[in-house]
């Protein structure tokens, strides 16, 4: 049976980071969506509008391969709010278990959204556009866009190529994150809708920490 496509809107909650597969010139790119539902309370602010709070919160990593992560690692960046198409698949990975434990490894296992689509919300932005191919479409006032490589992409500050092999954990997408940064506003708040509304960042350090790591399986 065929996986079925999922749609998410939402926003980044960190940079892209593209890697590349030397063996095989594979490009990955993976990034973190934070998404909820906005609902209006019954507080009002001191002008009188009502004031709106975000529920149901969801961060999810995504993944894109090929000429789409490409693109992605060259037009996103934190904060940005994107609607993504794609297949929800369950990873697993074994961990070392704690000193004593009857088991040497332990299984866990994490959600993640595999994206064939990556759309930008044009809701409150303009942009300009460049296809992969010498095929362009650009702002009056701009000047012509020209499409990023993925050689371009990788390069650190001194213009060296950064050496971004991935190792098996971490190609498979099982590595585990060191530090979860701190989201950024999601849903309707990230636009300015509803005066003082919350956002899911807010819960962000609690209970988004363990789906970071994943969860037993």
């Amino acid at each position: 049976m065929s996986h079925l496509h999922t749609h998410i809107h939402g926003n980044l909650i960190d940079n892209p980071d593209l890697r590349v597969f030397k063996d095989t010139d594979s490009v990955l790119c993976k990034f973190r969506l934070a998404t909820s539902r906005r609902r209006p309370t019954e507080e009002k602010d001191s002008s009188g509008k009502v004031l709106w709070e975000d529920v149901d919160q969801l961060y999810i990593d995504v993944e894109c391969w090929g000429q789409l992560a490409t693109n992605v690692a060259a037009s996103l960046k934190r904060g940005l709010p994107v609607s993504v198409c794609g297949k929800l698949v369950t990873e697993t990975w074994l961990v070392d278990a704690p000193e004593g434990a009857e088991q040497e490894k332990l299984k866990r296992s994490k959600i993640v959204l595999k994206a064939t689509q990556v759309a930008f919300d044009l809701a409150r932005h303009q942009v300009s556009s460049v296809r992969s191919e010498p095929v362009g479409n650009t702002l009056a006032g701009q000047e012509p866009l020209r499409a990023k490589t993925t050689e371009e992409l990788t390069r650190d500050s001194r213009g060296d190529v950064t050496d971004r092999l991935m190792s098996e954990e971490d190609a498979t997408g099982h590595a585990k994150r060191a530090k979860e940064r701190e989201p950024v506003l999601v849903g309707a708040a990230a636009g300015g809708g509803g005066a003082g509304g919350a956002n899911a960042a807010d819960s962000a350090d609690s209970s988004d920490s363990a789906d970071a790591e994943g969860v037993p399986f």
